[in-house]
């Protein structure tokens, strides 16, 4: 029987207790005791993995439960070969549930915040799990589907607060039901694949959008044109910029993580509060200096309060740290990190809070 001291403990505290539990302990106390039980099945089925294979939904006797999936807030929907899956398609705690008798027993997801897509016979559970959202409810979604499905597509709008787009393959109808809801697009593009941003499409609520791939930015000016919402924009170091993007294109933007060369570019000319760059080899002219950063920082509109540089080329020596200073008068967090080979220079690594 459970010690009354602890009965009468608020359900917050008991959370915030078993939050600092592993994952042994908390199966533990899940039959312990009837009180302790619904505390740690919260934090057990946090994540649950639904893998999907040829017959169907291949899982556990519990596992698509809905007392199991109303605990859920990480949700993957994978696919398994079952001839891999426990020792086999034998294992008695094994079985497969189709696609349709699971929809028909839809389970209610409230806690609902980050789903995965990672195979095509997912994609029916997935999109009916976000149709029965409630209003207000947005989830971040991670769509990685090797091959571009027509059918069973969504038509109504869903509740998605954050797409990243995987494989180079854009799900143009997805797009278009979150338009009105979406606040996040992650375009991560394979290695050789140009990435396509959506045409056509408007998202009026966008303040991030991400790039992930070896593309010139300068060809998504006609999309930054018509969102001139983004706030954060968020690139990888295979970006580059062959031309500059005019000041009265993203004029709300505050919040550049770039390679150096573009950072350079989009820093003149708008309020960049919270900026960082990375400085890489790159066969492509010109060949940014550090002088050219401290020229870019004198040119932004307002006081930059978080300022991090990560240095990796022989060309940014770290000399002319008080001039750097000396231009970030409100800045809070400062970290600039300078590795080079040891024959050229020492290994620099210098931050303040």
């Amino acid at each position: 029987m459970l010690p009354r001291n602890l009965s009468r403990l608020p359900p917050e505290i008991i959370d915030c207790v078993f939050s600092y539990t592993s994952f042994e302990e908390l199966k533990h106390l899940a039959i312990l005791c009837s009180t302790f039980r619904p505390h740690s099945q919260r934090l057990l089925f946090q994540k649950v993995d639904l893998l999907f294979s040829r017959e169907g939904i291949l899982a556990t006797s519990a596992a698509c439960s809905p007392h199991v999936l109303s605990f859920v807030s990480d949700l993957q929907l994978k696919y398994r070969d079952p001839t891999v899956w426990n020792g086999g398609p034998q294992d008695s705690l094994t079985s497969y549930l189709t696609i349709d008798a699971f929809l028909q027993s839809l389970p209610a997801t409230p806690r609902l915040k980050y789903l995965t897509i990672g195979c095509d016979g997912a994609r029916r559970v997935a999109f009916a799990l976000l149709e029965q959202l409630p209003l207000g409810r947005c989830v971040k979604v991670k769509l990685d589907v090797p091959r571009l499905i027509q059918h069973n597509e969504p038509t109504g709008p869903l509740p998605i607060e954050a797409i990243e787009l995987g494989s180079g393959n854009l799900q143009d109808q997805l797009l278009k039901c979150a338009a009105h809801s979406l606040r996040s697009l992650t375009i991560v593009s394979m290695i050789g694949a140009a990435p396509r941003v959506p045409e056509g499409l408007l998202f009026p609520h966008l303040t991030k959008f991400a790039l992930n791939s070896t593309a010139d930015l300068s060809m998504l000016i006609p999309f930054f044109t018509f969102h001139g919402s983004i706030e954060q924009l968020e690139l990888g170091y295979n970006c580059f910029m062959l031309s500059s993007i005019p000041p009265s294109i993203l004029p709300n933007l505050h919040k550049v993580h770039a390679p150096v060369g573009i950072a350079i570019q989009l820093m003149p000319g708008r309020h960049i509060e919270d900026f960082k760059c990375t400085s890489y080899p790159s066969p492509r002219p010109p060949v940014q200096t550090a002088e050219d950063l401290l020229q870019a920082v004198a040119k932004s509109l307002s006081s930059i309060t978080s300022f991090a540089v990560t240095v990796t080329q022989g060309n940014f020596f770290p000399h002319n740290l008080e001039s750097l200073v000396d231009l970030l008068p409100e800045v809070q967090n400062l970290s600039l990190d300078f590795h080079y080979p040891v024959s050229r220079s020492p290994l620099i690594n210098w931050s303040s809070g």
